[in-house]
């Protein structure tokens, strides 16, 4: 069973990185540019085509316009029953001198003359050659007269005229330009229709006024299929523009994700565990940056893990170190007729270098010990070690105080480095005699407590290790202390003074001394539980940053019950 999940995970690891990355990012750029430009072309192929027929229809009545404006242009007596062909090589200027020149009879003569029929003649074939330059010219007509009874001159309908007729298309606004105009409608010649566009530009005299008009119908059939196929042009311009911009996207997008793909199988790399691996930056851009990024997160990772397990292994030396300070600990003190003893240690949150112990000594003496090393973690827990066993094993064959801290200096200093020391409070319980004989090596005083007042015990004294003979041997003090039923002496270390409160403030020598005096009346057991509790609910939710250690000894009354 743990193999097939195993296999499965495997398999799941190897499927991870498609489900997570599906489509390439290249391609999903190009398929998106393609899309956009489809939708572009495809928007203003349907915006543009309303405005491009719009275009071309308006062109065409402009063109139908341009076509009369021409044909209308030529001089008034071009289009006159008298001149309407010019002859001698005249121009219409000298046409028109001739024509004031001529009297009544002469231009009356020259409407009865061959002349005449001629320049009809020639008229109509001018129109019709109009109409056949301009392919789309259906029909020109020129009408002479007023607006309300104006007649057709001439006309390049070579049918009946009465054949030839217009219909504008409702709807359809005429365009009109200077004196012309072009309107829309259907066109019939005979028996056929179609759409056009008549344009129309009047015949003007010299002072401008309006003598005649020409009429221009130019067929549009079709127009709409030229739209229709304008349209589908576009169309093909769009498929093209598609095809053409999604390749070009592909290709940009290759290139453009190259760094981007570099980056992401760099970051699977780490992803997958391997802290050593470097990420090199693959563009001067952005991304670029994004890798030395990611390259100097790798490197913080990679200090932090290695960082990460050193602390672990630290913490399981702090973890062994703490298990074997705490079994040198005594599990229980023994006992001494008349006397009770109790001692009580916490440890704060590192590992220190603080002791207590009652050992046995020749004589049925009793050897009470209090130290505390410099420093804190395993350094000052070894030194500590070192500092009880040459204590423990002197004290088993001598009985002053001050010999054994002697004798065990010279053992310790030689290997302590510069700056490492021992405090020690050795005091010697002779039951017989009932004394407490005390050497102090740069420790804090032993506490006494008789008839509710509290001495200091100073004995004077530097620590162990701060110098290797003379000068610790010649400062070494030993007191004696009688003791008398009700007395409790208290040996404690410096950490129990120095715990801080919920406020801030450290508890001081002056309170602890205070609370010493106070609850000396208990027996020891309930002294050193006592006083832990009025430490732990000084300090509240405050951390233990020093350790705690408290040992006692009390006298009995007669009758063997504490005062």
């Amino acid at each position: 069973m743990a193999k097939s999940r195993a296999g499965e995970t495997a398999r799941e690891a190897r499927h991870e990185p498609r489900r997570r990355f599906g489509m390439p990012l290249a391609l999903k750029m190009a398929l998106l540019t393609a899309v956009l430009a489809a939708l572009i072309v495809v928007v203003f192929s349907v915006a543009v085509q309303p405005f491009v027929g719009d275009a071309v229809r308006d062109q065409i009545r402009r063109a139908a316009w341009e076509t009369a404006f021409v044909a209308a242009a030529a001089p008034l007596d071009a289009w006159s029953e008298y001149f309407g062909t010019p002859w001698q090589g005249l121009s219409p200027e000298d046409l028109q001198i001739q024509v004031d020149r001529m009297t009544k009879e002469e231009r009356e003569a020259r409407l009865r003359s061959k002349d005449m029929l001629a320049t009809r003649k020639w008229n109509s074939e001018r129109l019709y050659r109009l109409t056949l330059k301009h392919g789309r010219v259906e029909a020109v007509e020129v009408l002479m007269g007023p607006p309300e009874r104006r007649h057709l001159l001439c006309s390049s309908y070579i049918g009946i005229s009465s054949d030839l007729s217009f219909r504008e298309t409702p709807g359809q606004p005429a365009l009109d330009v200077a004196e012309g105009s072009a309107a829309e409608g259907v066109l019939r010649l005979g028996d056929r229709e179609m759409r056009a566009v008549l344009g129309t530009y009047p015949i003007l005299d010299r002072d401008g006024a309006p003598q005649g008009e020409v009429r221009v119908y130019v067929n549009v059939e079709g127009v709409d299929d030229v739209i229709g196929g304008l349209a589908k042009r576009l169309a093909l311009v769009a498929l093209v523009v598609v095809g053409v911009g999604a390749v070009l996207a592909g290709l940009v997008g290759v290139w453009f994700m190259r760094p981007v793909r570099l980056l992401a199988e760099d970051v699977r790399t780490v992803a997958n565990g391997d802290l050593s691996h470097r990420t090199r930056p693959h563009s001067n851009d952005e991304i670029g940056a994004l890798a030395r990024s990611f390259d100097e997160l790798t490197q913080q990772l990679a200090a932090a893990a290695e960082a990460e397990r050193e602390t672990q292994a630290s913490r399981h030396q702090m973890t062994v170190a703490g298990e074997v300070a705490a079994s040198l600990f005594p599990a229980r003190l023994p006992t001494v007729p008349g006397y009770d003893a109790a001692g009580h240690h916490e440890t704060s949150t590192q590992l220190a270098g603080e002791y207590y112990d009652v050992f046995e000594m020749p004589g049925g003496r009793r050897g009470f010990l209090v130290a505390s090393a410099s420093g804190s973690g395993v350094p000052a827990a070894m030194v500590m070690a070192m500092a009880r066993s040459f204590v423990a094993a002197l004290a088993g064959r001598e009985a002053d105080p001050g010999t054994i801290l002697r004798e065990a200096n010279a053992l310790l200093s030689p290997d302590l480095r510069r700056g490492m020391y021992v405090t020690v409070l050795l005091a010697i319980l002779d039951p017989r005699a009932h004394t407490l004989t005390v050497a102090n090596a740069g420790h804090a005083p032993l506490l006494l407590v008789r008839d509710g007042k509290l001495t200091a015990v100073h004995s004077e004294g530097i620590a162990m290790g701060l110098d290797k003979g003379p000068v610790f041997d010649s400062t070494l003090k030993v007191l004696r202390i009688p003791l008398q039923p009700g007395d409790r002496a208290v040996l404690y270390t410096p950490g129990v003074t120095r715990v801080n409160g919920a406020d801030g403030s450290a508890l001081g020598e002056e309170r602890f001394a205070a609370l010493v005096r106070r609850e000396a009346v208990h027996p020891a057991e309930t002294f050193t539980s006592r006083m832990a509790a009025i430490v732990r609910k000084f300090r509240g939710e405050a951390p233990l940053t020093d350790s705690v250690t408290l040992l006692t000894l009390g006298r009995l009354q007669d009758g063997g019950t504490p005062s």
